[in-house]
């Protein structure tokens, strides 16, 4: 919300609003309903959508003239969920989508703090075995059954380095956690990564691959040359 704050409120500047009023909608029946109840009142224009689960009707009815809606917002960094589930939709409807609605993603600053805070709950899970610990809280014990290791022993692999990543090493960095990155340049060894591996130089994907890396973030961009990478290529 913090991300989207400033958008509403140019929206409104833009529109000549004085609020922006929030209902949910569980499904298309509801979505219809609301937005025929508002219809000639405060229209409803924006939509939050969750692009996994957004159904073929969700977008005919967008694209329809019963629908007020203006403004579509995913809560994911990417689009190519909800890109994919436009595709079973005709020709017709997509032109329409394409016309009338305008579709942002989540970006800024949210994105890659929540990111890296997500990667560090990872790490520390697994370094404090903190799953046998909370079993053993949960059943009443008091064991030393596990070992851990300080995060600046770590060493951790970022496939991707723009925005994201680099805040990701940036924190890392301050941790005193070992960085190597994978991206399509090379690049030099610099304050935050240890290495720099280049997709485009062969070998260099499995060399990176066999560094000794501890933990692997993937935040590459979803396109033809990065998809089925570690899934089809050599691990």
């Amino acid at each position: 919300m913090d991300v989207l704050l400033p958008q509403l409120q140019q929206y409104e500047q833009k529109t000549n609003r004085t609020h922006v009023n929030f209902v949910v909608c569980k499904s298309i029946d509801d979505l219809s309903q609301q937005v025929d109840k508002y219809r000639d009142t405060t229209p409803i224009e924006i939509i939050f959508i969750d692009p996994p689960t957004t159904k073929t009707e969700v977008w005919e009815y967008l694209s329809s003239d019963a629908s007020t809606i203006k403004w579509v917002h995913s809560p994911a960094a990417g689009v190519d969920a909800a890109m994919k589930n436009l595709e079973p939709v005709s020709e017709n409807v997509k032109t329409r989508l394409y016309t009338k609605i305008q579709y942002t993603r989540r970006a800024g600053l949210m994105t890659p703090k929540s990111m890296t805070e997500y990667i560090l709950m990872a790490m520390l899970t697994t370094e404090r075995s903190y799953d046998r610990l909370k079993k053993n809280t949960n059943d009443g014990l008091w064991s030393r059954d596990f070992t851990s290791r300080l995060l600046s022993d770590c060493h951790v692999g970022i496939m991707g380095y723009g925005s994201i990543g680099k805040h990701i090493a940036q924190t890392l960095n301050l941790l005193g956690i070992k960085i190597s990155v994978l991206r399509r340049s090379k690049g030099e060894p610099d304050e935050l990564v240890s290495k720099y591996y280049s997709t485009s130089t062969p070998n260099e994907f499995e060399e990176f691959l066999a560094s000794g890396i501890d933990y692997l973030v993937a935040i590459l961009p979803s396109t033809k040359e990065t998809q089925g990478l570690l899934t089809d290529g050599c691990v």
